[in-house]
């Protein structure tokens, strides 16, 4: 639970501050989520924790979980890489460690990853590859049965690529469909603002066009 409040805060508010106490909350017991004992936490927590720190910032102290949690030979090992491959920029080593596991991977896990993998891909200005990458995570979204905070992360991401690629109408259908989607959410998250900037600059410079 905790793990799922902390990346509401992170994916929804954008607030990596108040993210990660909500992990702290669980350091009481987090020698009990090991491998052996606790299998089926052992990931969620810690891949979890290591995540958050990725998308606050923070890639030293993930690597540090990485280093004391994660282990290259188990199945999570070419997660792992690739999310730090991300997190530093390179994008062509992360598509590289991420191509097999993209293919057989959960859902849900590479769903995550292609968020990082798309993020990075915009970074380097690989506007192409980025725009691949969130409409195959939108695409696996569509076959879950629960919903993921990084489904409407993507509809935002996906507009600023179109945007870049001068797409102004696609990028206001993305925009558009991250709106529908949260028409009842609080309107002061910071994507929805986001969104409805970017959407009403598009409008303004298509009635100058």
């Amino acid at each position: 639970v905790r793990v799922d409040t902390a990346f509401l805060w992170m994916l929804g508010r954008n607030d990596a501050r108040a993210a990660l106490p909500e992990m702290e909350e669980c350091t009481p017991v987090q020698e009990s989520i090991t491998y052996l004992d606790n299998y089926f936490q052992y990931w969620p927590y810690w891949g979890g924790l290591f995540k958050l720190h990725l998308l606050g910032g923070d890639v030293q102290a993930a690597e540090e979980i990485a280093r004391q949690k994660f282990s290259a030979d188990k199945w999570y090992g070419p997660y792992v890489a690739s999310y730090l491959h991300c997190a530093k920029g390179e994008c062509p080593q992360a598509e590289a460690s991420s191509s097999q596991i993209l293919v057989w991977g959960p859902a849900a896990e590479n769903i995550e990853l292609l968020y990082f993998l798309a993020r990075c891909q915009l970074g380097q200005g690989r506007l192409d590859e980025a725009a691949q990458s969130l409409r195959r995570l939108q695409a696996l979204h569509d076959h879950l049965t629960l919903g993921t905070p990084y489904y409407p992360k993507s509809l935002l991401l996906l507009g600023e690529v179109y945007e870049q690629k001068g797409e102004a109408r696609l990028a206001a259908q993305s925009y558009e469909r991250l709106l529908d989607l949260w028409r009842g959410g609080d309107a002061d998250l910071p994507d929805l603002m986001t969104a409805r900037a970017r959407l009403a600059k598009l409008a303004v410079a298509a009635r100058q066009g």
